[in-house]
């Protein structure tokens, strides 16, 4: 373990749940009150922001060796990192949707979500301890 390891309900967790949550607090404080295009423009600017993180992360596992020789023992393929995971679809069908105001887009991508927390929630509950209970 280092000092930038994350464990649940631990210090640097909590900071970031509390960051998370203040930047939620603060992106409805700015949002309020402005017109439906503006919301929809900072909206589409986030979610863009969120594929470029997402890009640059992919980027640097690239060129990270040791995990190169962990999870790929015959080499780098891009096509092995490329977003297809439910999750990181809705990574690029949320700003499309908001965007084109397409209705079927932001129903598919909320019951992606919803469906995707469920699944991860039932399958904690798996390994839940009968001491313990998640909530």
């Amino acid at each position: 373990m280092n000092e930038f390891t994350i464990t649940p309900f631990q210090g640097l967790h909590l900071l970031l749940l509390l960051l998370t949550a203040a930047a939620v607090l603060l992106i409805f404080l700015l949002l309020r009150g402005k017109p439906e295009a503006w919301r929809s423009r900072f909206l589409i600017g986030v979610c863009f922001f969120n594929l470029a993180l997402f890009a640059g992360y992919k980027l640097s596992l690239s060129m990270d060796a040791a995990y190169i020789r962990a999870y790929y023992p015959n080499g780098f393929s891009i096509f092995n990192e490329l977003p297809l995971h439910l999750c990181n679809i809705n990574l690029f069908l949320i700003p499309l949707g908001v965007w084109k105001r397409n209705r079927s887009i932001m129903g598919f991508s909320f019951f992606v979500i919803r469906f995707v927390s469920r699944v991860v929630k039932a399958s904690l509950s798996l390994f839940q301890s009968p001491q313990r209970p998640l909530a």
